[in-house]
């Protein structure tokens, strides 16, 4: 038997005794992935929406650049605005991004969408709107009494103010919350080292509302976590696998599989 019938004849044979062989790449493979991992209007509404309307933000500004001073003007979020239309102005802020980059968008895209599949829609919004309303606010009449009291000259109440960074930054932070153990610390302190980094280069009202968006992300999915485990301990768990933030626990009863959420037993 020569050398390649021997090898066929090998391979044939590990294939019967139970070693198949290694999968490669493919393209359903590809798609799996991307279904985990990529926002989908279905699963994840809030990350494709916040997604879309960035895409379609960047393009209206980038095809009307002589609007951009007009509507930066309106959409900011100081203190003048924050008076006439608060609303108005805490939302479109957030999509009015001069100059969008690819990183923004991933960023977004990856961990909104993560963040969204674990802990659902609202309690997502819940995150965003921490780190947009409350850094907003802190920063921007933060920075309004200073001038006030006279430590520091310029007065900060009809300054341009947007861009979806403290969105951005609150998301991430609470995403980080989601891994286990040396990750979870690892990418807490990437993300705190990053922001930091950016404001001792940078001190002012943006970079110290980046630090802020990272504390109120990191403190609203911790409150929100907290009160998920007491629900779930009281019984208000329902049997959803989200409210509780981990894969429900399985144990065997009687010859069935249950998953355990911490209720009561009815018996």
């Amino acid at each position: 038997m020569g050398v390649g019938t021997g090898v066929v004849v090998w391979g044939s044979r590990s294939l019967e005794r139970g070693h198949p062989r290694r999968p490669g790449l493919d393209s359903e493979s590809l798609r799996r992935v991307a279904t985990r991992v990529l926002p989908s209007p279905r699963a994840t509404p809030l990350a494709s929406g916040l997604v879309i309307g960035l895409l379609v933000s960047a393009v209206l500004l980038d095809t009307n650049p002589a609007d951009i001073t007009a509507v930066v003007a309106w959409a900011s979020t100081n203190v003048h605005n924050l008076a006439h239309h608060p609303v108005a102005a805490m939302i479109a802020s957030a999509f009015v991004v001069p100059g969008l980059s690819g990183a923004q968008i991933a960023i977004i895209a990856v961990a909104g969408a993560a963040l969204e599949r674990r802990i659902g829609t609202a309690r997502t919004v819940l995150v965003a709107l921490s780190g947009q309303v409350l850094a907003t606010l802190l920063t921007e009449y933060g920075a309004d009494l200073g001038a006030q009291l006279h430590l520091w000259t310029a007065s900060s109440a009809d300054r341009a103010d947007v861009g979806v960074s403290y969105v951005m930054f609150s998301v991430l932070a609470a995403a980080c919350l989601l891994l286990e153990g040396t990750a979870r610390v690892l990418a807490i302190a990437a993300i705190s080292t990053w922001v930091s980094i950016m404001f001792l280069m940078s001190p002012g009202m943006t970079s110290t509302g980046h630090l802020l968006s990272v504390a109120f992300g990191l403190a609203t999915m911790w409150l929100l976590r907290r009160h998920s485990h007491s629900a779930a301990q009281n019984g208000y768990a329902r049997g959803d696998d989200r409210v509780a933030f981990h894969r429900p626990r399985r144990r065997r009863r009687g010859g069935m599989l249950l998953r355990s959420y911490g209720r009561k037993s009815a018996s």
